[in-house]
């Protein structure tokens, strides 16, 4: 197509792109792509990229390098860390609304294969595929141990509606975890006369539980706190020993469940940093020797973005140490010198406590993948949940930190209605993200990306 155009109007038309099309337009055919290596149409595109290191300088202050070589190794860096050879398609298919009432709470395992719902004090455990009577088998019940059981074993619950409770559900089991107030329950719904694991979260005192799931393989439990987002991890991690009270109703009431805090993110700090607030706390990965983890970011001006770090593993009987953490990359939400005329960059994340966003690691660990929520938490079929991709450093430990070349801003994947109830990647080639709401089953496939 370029080939009858004069040499003028092509560098014209590569000067006048943005950052996305530019990088489209110079892999076109040989002549683009070696006009688009002319340092006079080179430089002011890298100019207008976010660029990080301390030598780069700004339209007006100069050249952001002198080498020509150098400037176009910078581009391909930065395009590659910016995924700006991304292409998205994506698809939709509408599912049937949540099986239960406005004052049924419910819950979903991992891979949507069940669900629990909590009704009038009756936990009851189905299988999702419902079949011609329009509702999954049964699998199992269990009643609250609350002020009306009567038990002498406590903690015991105060009487709720059931909306006001969290609940939820382990992947490799029939446990179900009940939070109320400051107080968790671990339920095993194959024992449902079984006295349930309870305690108090000590950590949440003056604060109350608005969030609780099952994590790392089900040994750990992750509660979120009504205080801005504050994130508490209980229970044990394994690191690879399979013991045999594990994915049980024994292993929560032992002391190494309910009775471990193993972290707690008002006790993370970043280092060189000026006073911050860390929130909404995931563990995305464990090693031998720390966890990785990601974690929202806010400053006195505002929100930054997020933040993917290391923390040091802790001995079990110093829970409440302050731990200095190691900064594997920062991801901001927005730039001063982001391009927001193309699509994939029009939309940049809150990265706000009420946005109770969701993680997904990329099974290689190239890719972080997080849905931000609507506004509407009390009616979320009409909220409008956003989905964002960021490409980040390896996570390996002999990886170089903290040497990026731009800041890495995210793609925009798209927006989806209803509760979110599933987000990760999906198990085929190339990269595909799938977003499973209440409302529809969204995928978002990126071709053009280099994956290692």
């Amino acid at each position: 197509m370029a080939s009858g155009l004069p040499c003028e109007l092509v560098l014209l038309i590569l000067s006048a792109a943005d950052p996305f099309t530019y990088r489209s337009l110079s892999q076109s055919c040989t002549q683009w792509s070696y006009l688009a290596r002319d340092p006079t149409v080179l430089q002011p595109h890298l100019a207008k990229l976010p660029l990080c290191p301390a030598n780069v300088r700004r339209p007006g202050g100069g050249m952001v390098g002198e080498d020509p070589a150098n400037l176009v190794d910078t581009w391909h860096k930065a395009s590659a860390a910016l995924m700006l050879n991304a292409r998205l398609r994506s698809h939709s298919d509408t599912t049937a609304d949540s099986p239960c009432g406005r004052e049924t709470k419910i819950a979903y395992s991992p891979d949507l294969e069940r669900h629990v719902t909590l009704n009038a004090r009756m936990l009851t455990l189905y299988q999702s595929h419902q079949g011609a009577g329009g509702q999954g088998a049964v699998l199992g019940q269990a009643l609250l141990n609350d002020v009306r059981s009567k038990s002498p074993h406590g903690p015991i619950l105060r009487n709720a509606p059931s909306c006001v409770f969290e609940i939820a559900l382990a992947r490799h089991s029939n446990l179900v975890a009940v939070a109320l107030d400051r107080i968790v329950q671990v339920y095993d719904l194959d024992q449902p006369d079984a006295v349930p694991a309870a305690s108090y979260l000590s950590s949440a005192a003056g604060h109350f539980i608005t969030g609780i799931s099952f994590e790392q393989d089900d040994d750990m439990l992750r509660i979120v706190l009504s205080n801005k987002g504050v994130v508490v991890y209980i229970g044990s991690t394994t690191r690879g020993h399979d013991g045999p009270l594990r994915r049980s109703l024994d292993y929560w009431k032992s002391p190494a469940g309910l009775g471990t805090t193993y972290l707690n993110s008002t006790k993370l700090i970043l280092p060189d940093r000026n006073p911050c607030r860390l929130s909404n706390l995931y563990m995305l990965r464990t090693t031998s020797m720390d966890d990785i983890l990601v974690v929202q970011m806010h400053s006195a001006a505002g929100p930054e973005g997020y933040v993917i770090f290391r923390s040091p593993l802790l001995r079990s009987d110093e829970p409440d140490r302050v731990r200095i953490v190691h900064v594997v990359c920062y991801l901001p939400a927005y730039h001063q010198y982001q391009d927001r005329s193309h699509t994939l960059w029009s939309i940049s994340p809150q990265a706000k406590e009420h946005s109770r966003p969701r993680y997904a690691l990329s099974p290689d660990g190239q890719f972080l993948a997080i849905v931000e929520e609507g506004h509407s938490h009390l009616t979320p079929a009409k909220a409008e949940n956003r989905l964002f991709l960021w490409r980040i450093p390896v996570l390996e430990t002999d990886k170089e930190d903290g040497k990026d070349i731009v800041a890495r801003l995210p793609l925009f994947l798209g927006e989806m209605k209803g509760t979110v109830l599933r987000l990760g990647f999906a198990k085929a080639p190339g990269l595909i993200v799938e977003v499973e709401t209440s409302a529809a089953k969204n995928m978002f496939k990126l071709d053009g990306l280099h994956i290692r």
